[in-house]
């Protein structure tokens, strides 16, 4: 997968990374990602701060795990997962 090319806002001089941001997965019901795709959108991808908030909102149990193993990945305190 090539993420960088997905990240057009990064050089925007108007973004701020430390901005929150909640992602509402509610209406995912599948995602094709491995482990190692969710390493490569932390290294590579991800343009968020560790003084942001995050928040991601998945009901699909499988979607859940996985924002909770991304969660375990960047390792923010400020980076939360829920289900309900």
């Amino acid at each position: 997968m090539c993420w960088k090319a997905s990240k057009p806002w990064a050089s925007n001089p108007r973004f701020k990374p430390g901005f929150r941001q909640l992602f509402d997965l509610s209406q995912v019901s599948k995602l094709r990602l491995r482990l190692k795709d969710l390493q490569e959108i932390q290294h590579s991808w991800d343009p968020f701060s560790n003084t942001g908030k995050q928040a991601v909102f998945a009901i699909q149990p499988p979607i859940f795990r996985l924002a909770k193993t991304y969660r375990s990945l960047v390792a923010r305190t400020e980076f939360r997962v829920f289900h309900t």
